[in-house]
């Protein structure tokens, strides 16, 4: 097979690192690797109206590829653009991941290794059954790593009322619960805790602990 000869500009050089480009490459949108390049050649600092006059794209196609590159943690939510609906399967459909595909996940995605990191400080460590829970909600059920910390935070608060420890199916069956409620951002977590706050003063402490800004 021919190798392809590279006609590189002398201009100013885009730097990106290998694992960057693996993610580009794993998410498969060709239009999400061109709107991650345009806003790094732009310094992140374009607006909707001028990304989509650069890329000669309409808003619907920004819209999409913006979400692809949310979805592999490249870039944070765009205000401007709902995020994409998580997938509520039925409860007996949900996946379950060999060890393998674990550790491929946790090799190529910085955001949920640091994820499983911060929910074993809390928890401690977990069985392999448990971290397939967790990346269950991670990865089949669409919802960001920021809300699953705050879900799994959420869990352990309202267990420690009654002096227990929620276990990863609790925390999973909560997570299913959460995203068909539509908690499925940030924002609306953080709106849903305060909401639970106001009725257990309980979660007071936890709030001010666990404050998480998008």
């Amino acid at each position: 097979m021919a190798e392809y000869k590279l006609h590189l500009s002398e201009e100013k050089s885009i730097s990106l690192s290998a694992a960057v480009v693996r993610r580009l490459i794993d998410c498969g949108s060709g239009d999400g690797a061109l709107l991650y390049l345009c806003l790094v050649k732009n310094d992140g600092a374009l607006t909707p109206e001028k990304l989509m006059a650069e890329l000669r794209w309409d808003a619907a196609r920004l819209c999409a590829a913006e979400q692809a590159l949310c979805a592999a943690g490249l870039i944070s939510a765009a205000e401007h653009c709902p995020a994409p609906t998580p997938k509520i399967d039925a409860w007996e459909d949900r996946p379950s991941y060999s060890r393998e595909d674990v550790a491929d996940k946790l090799e190529q995605d910085t955001a949920f290794s640091a994820l499983l990191r911060e929910v074993e400080r809390k928890l401690g460590p977990l069985s392999h059954p448990s971290v397939s829970k967790l990346l269950g909600l991670y990865e089949h059920l669409g919802l960001g790593a920021d809300v699953i910390f705050l879900l799994v935070s959420h869990c352990i608060a309202r267990a420690a009322e009654h002096n227990t420890r929620p276990t990863m199916r609790q925390i999973e069956q909560e997570g299913y619960a959460w995203a068909r409620r539509g908690i499925t951002s940030t924002a609306a977590a953080n709106e849903y805790l305060k909401r639970e706050g106001e009725k257990r003063s309980v979660y007071a402490p936890y709030l001010a602990a666990l404050q998480i800004t998008n």
